[in-house]
């Protein structure tokens, strides 16, 4: 196959061949054939490009997760990325307050507040629900 084109090319390739070969058995005439061979071919390769483009990627997990703890290392409250009930990513102002150990860890264990377990242990979105704000977490007298 070609190098440089991808498999989509050879396909539109194939199909102006059988094009032109349907043009000469119906009109049989030579010239008629390969002008549209030529024409579909040369229109096959100059919509190709120069190859077929890579398939779109997702772009809500393409941030590296060493980007994302820089980010979440310049914030100075502390902040947590939570999927599916465990902390994924822990900013350093988190992982000094509540321990190294909440990551990986069910995020309802990782922060001991009522509202905040609550909210955590409930599925989904929930409509018209503020966030909710943590305060005295981490606090000498917060048990």
């Amino acid at each position: 196959m070609l190098s440089g084109f991808g498999l989509r090319t050879f396909w539109a390739i194939v199909v102006v061949v059988v094009a032109a070969v349907a043009v000469f058995a119906i009109t049989r005439d030579v010239q008629g054939a390969i002008v549209a061979l030529v024409g579909g071919i040369a229109a096959a390769l100059v919509a190709a490009g120069t190859g077929d483009e890579a398939p779109a990627t997702d772009d809500s997990a393409g941030v590296s997760p060493s980007v994302l703890d820089d980010v979440l290392d310049a914030i100075v409250a502390p902040v947590m990325l939570v999927e599916d009930g465990r902390v994924i990513v822990a900013n350093r102002a988190a992982r000094t307050l509540l321990g190294t150990h909440i990551l990986g860890e069910d995020a309802r264990v990782a922060i001991r507040h009522p509202a905040a377990a609550e909210r955590l242990g409930t599925p989904g979105p929930i409509d018209g629900e503020r966030p909710i704000e943590l305060v005295g977490l981490g606090t000498r007298d917060q048990r």
